[in-house]
């Protein structure tokens, strides 16, 4: 069963949260098992309780998570602390800006995270990257360009990772 680890957003002023208990409910329903660190839905008054009655498994302990986890979903990339505790194979979903980041980037390289199998990009367009600047990582042989709505697609692969 896939193990879809969703931590709490700890940057100052977020008030957004990366999963809401109905879509936990979804994942959960689609046969993932649904990880959320207690207090994810503080900023939108939403309690632990109503993430396990979704189905969700509420944890503390981020750490255990994080290397538990075959898949952390987060809105904010991930703080360079917490690279070296995710688990081989992991798959990270979050945003990124690989062009101001370049100390979590290769902190990631140097998690072999360049390396994965095939490394998953969700774009709006063919248009180029961050301020019209093409990014590297779109001409990798392992990179699979996603175009559309990033939900929606998201949904579509949860999907066929449970058919299979």
């Amino acid at each position: 069963m896939m193990r879809i680890l969703v931590p709490k957003e700890t940057a100052a002023g977020e008030k957004r949260v990366p999963l809401v208990p109905e879509a936990a409910k979804r994942l959960a329903g689609l046969g993932a098992e649904v990880v959320v660190e207690s207090g994810i839905g503080g900023a939108i008054h939403r309690g632990d309780v109503e993430y396990e009655r979704a189905g969700a498994c509420v944890i503390a302990d981020r750490a255990a998570g994080l290397r538990d986890a075959h898949v952390v979903l987060r809105l904010r990339k991930p703080p360079l602390d917490e690279v070296a505790l995710l688990g081989e194979g992991c798959i990270r979903i979050s945003h990124l800006d690989p062009f101001n980041q370049r100390k979590l980037i290769e902190r990631l390289a140097v998690a072999n995270v360049d390396q994965a199998h095939t490394v998953f990009v969700l774009k709006r367009s063919m248009a180029l990257g961050f301020a019209g600047v093409e990014n590297r990582l779109f001409l990798n042989e392992n990179t699979r360009m996603i175009f559309g709505d990033a939900k929606q697609t998201l949904q579509a692969i949860v999907t066929e990772f449970k058919a299979t």
